[in-house]
């Protein structure tokens, strides 16, 4: 699977509700959308209420495109569920495509429902368990897309993660990281410690390893050419 993801799989793809007709799809994939796979099975007993979730979260962001995938062998199944998607705007995998396995396989999908968030690269931006997408808020969705555009932004600049700069503004080495480096961060996320901004957790900043200092993408901006 290479990265023009909806490239690739658009003809495994059936439209819903407001989504464009398929063949419009590849306008997307220049843009800065969100991708969101949604692995989903009747055996879920409150699925229709988590489309609901996902819907209403979906309908304030037009970066954001749903393509559920149906992990159901059985075609009168497959169909049943399908009937009670027909009110949401969304992108559904079609009956037997062969690329619901292969996400399944390479995100590593181990329980339903689960909801993968990818960018137009195909980069991993979170993964949510059932408990997680119940609870999904605004700010969540505020926070993929920030990261969305900081990796977008340094990859531009060819600033990886783990690299290291100095700021004028603080003592100390800054380097670039997401969550999982950082140690003692918990959900609740950050807060900029020039501009005071509060950020999600999983939004990706240069921070002082040695003190715990952050400083967000725009405020490093200003900064960064002193």
């Amino acid at each position: 699977m290479n990265n023009n993801i909806l490239k690739e799989i658009k003809n495994e793809l059936i439209s819903i509700g407001n989504e464009p007709n398929i063949d419009g799809l590849q306008q997307y994939i220049s843009q800065n959308k969100i991708f969101s796979f949604l692995f989903y099975s009747k055996i879920i007993p409150d699925f229709e209420s988590i489309l609901s979730i996902l819907n209403n979260l979906y309908e304030k962001f037009d970066c954001m495109k749903l393509i559920i995938c149906i992990c159901e062998d059985n075609e009168e199944d497959f169909n049943k569920i399908f009937k009670t998607i027909q009110n949401i705007s969304c992108l559904i995998f079609k009956f037997g495509s062969k690329f619901k396995e292969n996400l399944i396989s390479l995100y590593n999908i181990i329980s339903i429902p689960s909801l993968i968030i990818l960018d137009k690269n195909n980069t991993l931006i979170d993964s949510l368990n059932k408990e997680r997408i119940i609870n999904l808020k605004e700010s969540d969705i505020q926070g993929w897309i920030n990261k969305i555009s900081i990796l977008n932004n340094y990859k531009e600049k060819k600033l990886e993660l783990g690299q290291v700069v100095k700021l004028s503004v603080h003592k100390h080495d800054l380097i670039y990281s997401e969550q999982s480096m950082k140690p003692g961060y918990g959900r609740s996320g950050w807060i900029c410690d020039i501009c005071k901004k509060h950020f999600t957790a999983s939004v990706c900043n240069f921070f002082c390893i040695i003190c715990g200092w952050d400083i967000c993408d725009e405020c490093y901006n200003k900064y960064k050419n002193e």
